[in-house]
């Protein structure tokens, strides 16, 4: 589920159906609430961030909470450009762990890849996280493994490289990396705006929630 509010209006986004419904039934006819059975992708850039240009005055924030890798970086860097709108990012580990990141890149399907790509807007992340083995692999190139610590490379990346320097969101707090019961990482949790004081709330909070998990 994604989600938008503008002022004093909201804006659900699922590409699920049943979701979509649901939403639908629990809203009622609240004029104020906005639901989309449709690509977060399409109606975040074509139909709703147009509304929000600085000349608007409007400020809204954003929750971009993916299932797995179907946000694009497209998305977000709509956003950041119009220096209006906060976003949180659910940072989907556990489907790019699953899906991408295997120990040898090499095994990964050329379409999670892809996936990944188009979310993170680029593909330095493999530089980022893989190294070339003297070895040669299955096909005949060098396999491409895993560093230690991969996730953790990834997230310090993401924020500085694509969050600040690219998308040039100007605060950004250390995000906050969430766990399984049994300690396996599912997401990092970013926040990402250009006003000073959201990036203060947002750190508190972070910090205070921090030495829970």
């Amino acid at each position: 589920m994604r989600l938008t509010t503008l002022l004093q209006n909201t804006h659900y986004i699922d590409i699920d159906k049943e979701k979509a419904e649901t939403l639908n039934r629990l809203t009622g006819d609240r004029t104020n609430i906005n639901i989309y059975q449709e690509d977060c992708n399409e109606v975040l850039v074509k139909k709703i961030l147009p509304m929000l240009q600085y000349e608007s005055k409007k400020r809204a924030l954003c929750i971009l909470d993916p299932y797995g890798l179907h946000l694009q970086w497209e998305t977000i860097m709509t956003a950041a450009k119009l220096k209006t709108t906060e976003i949180f990012l659910n940072f989907p580990l556990m489907d790019m762990n699953r899906n991408v990141l295997h120990k040898d890149l090499l095994t990964a399907d050329a379409d999670q890849i892809e996936r990944m790509n188009k979310f993170c807007g680029t593909d330095e992340w493999q530089e980022i996280l893989y190294k070339e083995d003297k070895q040669m692999g299955i096909f005949g190139d060098p396999d491409r493994i895993k560093i230690v610590n991969s996730n953790i490379k990834l997230g310090e990346w993401f924020k500085k490289e694509r969050l600040q320097k690219t998308a040039g969101f100007k605060f950004v707090p250390e995000p906050m990396l969430m766990r399984n019961s049994k300690g396996g990482p599912l997401f990092f949790l970013f926040f990402a705006s250009h006003n000073e004081t959201g990036k203060k709330i947002v750190t508190d909070i972070f910090n205070k929630h921090r030495k829970y998990l």
